[in-house]
């Protein structure tokens, strides 16, 4: 099996390939594929966090290669593949992502998702948090035992938001899930950490009712009790809040989440509409035992 991955050097913006055999043995999705990547890829046979194009967590997938790593490609612009979806607004306050990314960015060098994509950061619509959505996520991220089970219990979090009327809003995708970790630290993702911003329901826009919405969904609010249900490190935005209270923590939340806490690199994350919609079905049957991926 014939597996090849962009390794981008620092001479320049071309990147080098290298190519590489797994000595005949299929890897099944089930396997920790990304260790085998590295090592097939290098040709040295050296495991490396110098895979600067992986684009996923499975060798099926692995095969696809996308645009190089975002620190050596300066018309990365014109490969980021997107997909424009201008909407009009129907109310104030609507999500209304200007593009949805339908393939996600490469990760860099260090194994992390980009701050952004290609040389000019003062472009928006290439600033993470890049809006994708929830089935995207499962194709490039799944892939392995453990990966599938956080996202299995990311789309049950997902259902039980909807369910209690919180489905006007967003979410932000982070952490160990959102990186190269297997290559980085020689082990599995525990957890996904999510942000959810969100608008109070209709129903329970005061103060009073909302407080009263809160009580009778204590459990939904709990981070330690997600954390065991989901497998998802839970934290929330209330979008009705006062805006000055709004712009503090979503500072706070993305000064934190776009930054690795002990060595300080600057990272990307993911964003997906908070709302259920056909997209989670698709990421629930890429997870069914024999999801094509």
């Amino acid at each position: 099996m014939n597996l090849c991955l962009i390794c981008a050097g620092h001479s320049g913006g071309n990147s080098s390939r290298f190519r590489g055999r797994t000595q005949g043995r299929s890897y099944a999705a089930a396997d920790p594929p990304l260790h085998v990547l590295a090592r097939a890829a290098h040709p040295m046979g050296r495991s490396a966090v110098a895979v600067g194009a992986v684009t996923a967590f499975d060798t099926s997938v692995a095969r696809v290669i996308s645009w190089p790593s975002w620190t050596h490609c300066a018309e990365a612009e014109a490969f980021v593949p997107v997909w424009p979806v201008w909407f009009g607004r129907m109310a104030m306050g609507a999500y209304n992502p200007p593009v949805v990314f339908t393939r996600l960015p490469a990760f860099t060098l260090a194994g992390l998702l980009p701050p952004y994509c290609g040389s000019d950061p003062t472009q928006q619509q290439l600033l993470a948090p890049y809006p994708t959505t929830v089935d995207v996520v499962t194709q490039h991220m799944g892939g392995t035992p453990a990966r599938s089970q956080i996202l299995q219990g990311f789309l049950a979090f997902r259902q039980a938001l909807n369910q209690a009327g919180l489905c006007d809003g967003f979410q932000w995708l982070d952490g160990s899930f959102a990186e190269l970790i297997e290559l980085r630290e020689r082990r599995d993702p525990r957890d996904l950490d999510i942000v959810t911003f969100f608008r109070r329901p209709p129903h329970v826009r005061s103060d009073a009712d909302w407080l009263a919405f809160f009580n009778a969904n204590t459990a939904l609010f709990d981070p330690a009790a997600n954390k065991q249900q989901f497998l998802c490190d839970t934290y929330f935005v209330d979008l009705d809040l006062d805006p000055m209270s709004v712009v503090a923590q979503a500072r706070y939340w993305y000064g934190l989440f776009s930054h690795r806490r002990v060595t300080g690199e600057w990272k990307g994350m993911l964003e997906v509409p908070l709302q259920v919609t056909a997209a989670d079905a698709a990421a629930g049957a890429l997870l069914a035992p024999g999801g094509a991926r």
